[in-house]
Order: C-alpha cells, then structure tokens, then sequence
C-alpha cells in the first residue's frame, strides 16, 4: 500500500479542526497516519503529480535524462543534480565568507571560489545519497519517494556506496587543495 504524505502539521492544530476541514490542497487528507516527531498527516487519497502519474518528487522531464548518458542518469537523480537549492544553501555562505575575507577592492579568489562550488556540489550529493541508502526500504513504499533510484531499484546499494565514496573523494580533494591555513584550523 502506498502512503501518500501531505505536508506536516501539528496534531493540536489537527485535533482542533472539525472533520469538513480536513482535506488540504491537493485533495490530501490530513488525518490519517502519524508522521513522526512533528506529527506530519499521513494517507491516501488523489492528486497530481510531478510527472502526471502520482504524486512524486522526480520530474519525468528533467534536464538531466535530456543532456546525460543514460548509464548516468540515477546518479545524478541520487545526488539531486537535477534540484541545485541544497547545493545553493551550502554555497552561498561559502562564497560570502570567501568575498568578505577578500582584501578591499579586490574580487574573490576565483580559485578558492570554484572549490567551494565543487565541494558544496559533492557534500550535498553525499548528503542525498546517504539520506537514500538509509531510506531505501521505506521510500519505496511512500509514493512522493518511490521513483528515486534506489526504492525504484535503477541502482544497487553497492553502486550508491560507491558513487558516496566518488564523492567524498572529491570532497577530500577540495580540502587538501585548500591553503594550509584553512585545512588546520
């Protein structure tokens, strides 16, 4: 049975409703289910997708089958290439910091700059792909996750845990290309 995982709510707010205000957007219900610590409405129901079949987290459009080979595509689709707003959360900070350290009137390091692009690309991968090895037999059965590779089976365990290696990899090297000064402290 799939679940169908609206968005979270708190369940004093949820008990205080009257049964007619129940349905959310989208046509979920909010009652049925409990959805862990913050109390998240958990059921079934209908509503449309991403990709016009269900309710589901992967575009069946995105640029990343349009401009990568076919063996690749589950990668990036673990590493969410194909969503670049974690990637910008980690960056963003990053470049910040690299452009306020920068002496007066002069622009950032674009060395340092392109690093800490590379690494916020490959940690934030890293991140996605644990997140699904962990949650693999669960997203499987939730019907917003069940397409990611992993709970879809287009990728083995062992493929992923080697992809995160690849990827730490990556991230090792951007450390040791840091200046000494940075590594240490």
């Amino acid at each position: 049975q799939m679940l169908r995982v609206a968005r979270p709510v708190s369940r004093v707010w949820l008990r205080s409703l009257r049964p007619a205000q129940l349905t959310l957007r989208h046509g979920y219900a909010a009652g049925g289910g409990s959805g862990g610590g913050s109390g998240g409405g958990v059921s079934g129901g209908g509503g449309g997708g991403l990709d016009g079949g269900g309710f589901t987290d992967i575009r069946s459009d995105m640029w990343l089958s349009a401009r990568m080979p076919a063996w690749l595509v589950p990668y990036g689709e673990l590493a969410r290439w194909d969503r670049p707003i974690g990637t910008w959360l980690l960056l963003w900070p990053c470049l910040w910091s690299i452009a306020l350290a920068a002496p007066a009137g002069t622009p950032p390091d674009p060395l340092l700059c392109s690093l800490f692009a590379a690494g916020a690309v490959a940690m934030r991968g890293a991140g996605c792909t644990v997140n699904d090895l962990w949650d693999r037999d669960f997203d499987r059965r939730v019907e917003r996750t069940r397409h990611r590779p992993l709970a879809r089976g287009a990728l083995q365990p062992s493929q992923a845990i080697g992809f995160l290696g690849a990827q730490l990899s990556v991230a090792l090297g951007v450390l040791l290309a840091l200046p000494l000064p940075a590594v240490a402290a």
